[in-house]
């Protein structure tokens, strides 16, 4: 079936089925407010890359140090500025360190 068979035959299918405003796609945003465990650190390089065992990642350190504390807020500042909402899935790590901060919006 070609790609325009396959839309044809789903419109015919699923007869009403239109996003809200008449648009043409829809979007879901979901942010990882996550941590590591003390003392840890991802056991992938930024480049996906896995690393050689006993080798302690310090960037991996600094950004989850940095998205934990001053990122977050950041982010909700630009999604609160888009006018967008979001998924925020945290880490039970997270909510114990910083449970005001796992308790509501974050402004």
């Amino acid at each position: 079936m070609t790609r325009e068979n396959q839309v044809a035959a789903n419109r015919r299918t699923l007869p009403g089925l239109r996003w809200p405003g008449g648009r043409h796609v829809a979007v879901v945003l979901n942010v990882a407010y996550e941590v590591w465990s003390e003392g840890q650190a991802s056991g992938v390089g930024p480049m996906g890359n896995p690393l050689p065992a006993g080798i302690f990642d310090s960037n991996a350190d600094s950004y989850g140090r940095y998205g934990a504390v001053d990122g977050i807020r950041r982010l909700m500042r630009k999604l609160k500025q888009a006018r967008a909402t979001a998924d925020v899935f945290t880490s039970g790590a997270l909510a114990e360190r910083q449970p005001l901060s796992t308790t509501g919006p974050i402004s």
